[in-house]
């Protein structure tokens, strides 16, 4: 629509006095950032018409950004998620069932997720202030 071919004109010309880097932590600063799909009609409002969209227009750069803050917000939704279902005690099966199911609907890299999930898990219990006292404790929880 209008919208996109207007923000298209405007950042190609923005692009061309400074870098991307400037664009893109602009929009960060102005929260404009995870409303960029809104450029578009509600019909078209996913992340794949954005991409190609830009990525023809010679925007590669802002695409890429895109995907990045949306993998961004799936991760931080993921992690809340999984903090509650680890403060819950939901059975670990169903935890891993549902990791797995995330990965796959949301496209996760493995070891983008494996490291959200010992985050969790590690933030997940008390540890002890003794540094001596940790090791134990760590030993007892993983058993």
């Amino acid at each position: 629509g209008i919208a996109a071919s207007f923000a298209v004109k405007l950042f190609k010309a923005w692009m061309a006095e400074k870098d991307a880097n400037s664009v893109t932590s602009a929009l960060r600063k102005a929260n404009l950032d995870k409303r960029l799909l809104e450029l578009f009609p509600a019909n078209r409002q996913n992340v794949d018409h954005f991409a190609k969209y830009f990525t023809e227009a010679g925007l590669k750069e802002l695409s890429d950004f895109l995907r990045v803050q949306q993998s961004l917000g799936t991760r931080k939704e993921l992690q809340k998620e999984l903090q509650e279902r680890l403060s819950q005690e939901c059975p670990i099966k169903e935890v891993v069932l549902y990791v797995k199911e995330e990965m796959k609907r949301n496209e996760l890299p493995e070891p983008a997720v494996i490291g959200l999930l010992w985050t969790c898990v590690m933030n997940a219990v008390e540890w002890n202030k003794k540094e001596e006292l940790v090791a134990e404790q760590a030993l007892k929880h993983l058993k």
